[in-house]
């Protein structure tokens, strides 16, 4: 039988090590590639279906931003068909590396002044 050289078991052990690495190093990217939810409740301020946005002045969403007034991205358009100005909404707000936008919007309260 063949016996390895220690040069050659040298060079095993840093490829098998490299790839160990280079593993390591994929899942990390990975999991930094996944996307990030947060609950946001608003109200709706104004809605701009042909740019696929709502402008909504929502509360704190803990861990992420304070409160303010802005305008996000839906993940679906026919979200922005149920909704009308002045509708209290809960929604997701979900983060990616490539951007933000909202999914899951709901109305729990609409105003009543029929805006």
């Amino acid at each position: 039988m063949h016996e390895l050289r220690t040069c050659d078991r040298l060079l095993v052990l840093l490829m098998l090590a490299s790839l160990i690495v280079i593993a390591g190093c994929r899942s990390h990217e990975d999991a930094a590639d996944s996307p990030r939810r947060f609950a946001v409740k608003g109200l709706v301020m104004e809605l701009e279906p042909s740019q696929n946005r709502i402008v909504l002045a929502h509360d704190d969403i803990p861990h992420y931003m304070k409160a303010m007034t802005m305008a996000f991205t839906v993940a679906d358009s026919a979200m922005l068909r149920a909704l009308e100005v002045g509708d209290s909404v809960r929604a997701v707000l979900v983060v990616r590396k490539s951007g933000v936008s909202l999914d899951s919007v709901v109305v729990f309260a609409r105003d009543s002044a029929g805006r």
